[in-house]
């Protein structure tokens, strides 16, 4: 298995170097042809910054814990949906009571204020519900963003979207994807079983190269 390892990763650098052919041994492993008109690109990535929980609210609101609700009346401050009597200049805080130095002591008015509304992301902000609706920083008007990252919109030659890939049609993105997915790792596979056959050997290191420069896809900024 050391040895098949090394075989082909000596075959796929002669490969991307652009040999018109490879010896492997005591095989050959024939031309792989000149590059082809690229089908595909690889969609070009940016990151945006940390996310962090909503808590914009909308006018005449405020953010207590992690809903909005609308503000207390002047004369009372707001926790949760209670809106409770602030004590007058001279009397002391003590919770549920204000009471004076004199030991006066009365129970705060309160009143409810409804059951509050989920806080939204800020005008620059996109919330990505991918991500647990966490908010993060727009990305620029030709890219997406999904998480933390900004991905390259599709457009032009190649409009259909992979992925990470963007195709010329939705049938190149599907079978792009189907080769590097499963088609690759299969081929891999059977090259570790043929191991004990050069000649078997051969033809899966060669079909192994095939599936690696398939994705020697340019990166689509620069179609």
């Amino acid at each position: 298995m050391v040895k098949l390892a090394a075989t082909v990763l000596a075959v796929v650098a002669a490969a991307v170097a652009g040999r018109e052919t490879l010896r492997v041994g005591a095989g050959q492993v024939e031309a792989l042809g000149s590059a082809k008109t690229p089908v595909a690109c690889w969609k070009d990535t940016s990151t945006r910054g940390p996310a962090h929980v909503p808590k914009s609210c909308g006018k005449d609101l405020e953010l207590s814990g992690l809903l909005c609700y609308p503000a207390c009346l002047e004369g009372y401050s707001g926790v949760g949906p209670m809106c409770w009597e602030t004590c007058k200049e001279g009397e002391h805080d003590a919770g549920v009571l204000c009471y004076e130095k004199n030991r006066t002591v009365h129970i705060k008015h309160t009143y409810g204020r409804g059951t509050g509304s989920v806080p939204s992301c800020g005008e620059d902000e996109d919330q990505d519900w991918s991500s647990l609706g966490f908010c993060f920083p727009k990305c620029p008007d030709d890219a997406a963003g999904i998480g933390p990252v900004c991905w390259d919109k599709c457009t032009g030659s190649f409009p259909a979207e992979g992925g990470p890939l963007c195709c010329s049609s939705d049938e190149v993105c599907h079978s792009e994807l189907y080769n590097l997915t499963v088609n690759l790792p299969m081929h891999i596979a059977q090259a570790v079983l043929d191991g004990k056959s050069i000649r078997k050997e051969i033809k899966d290191i060669k079909v192994i190269v095939d599936d690696i420069l398939g994705y020697e896809l340019p990166l689509c900024h620069n179609t």
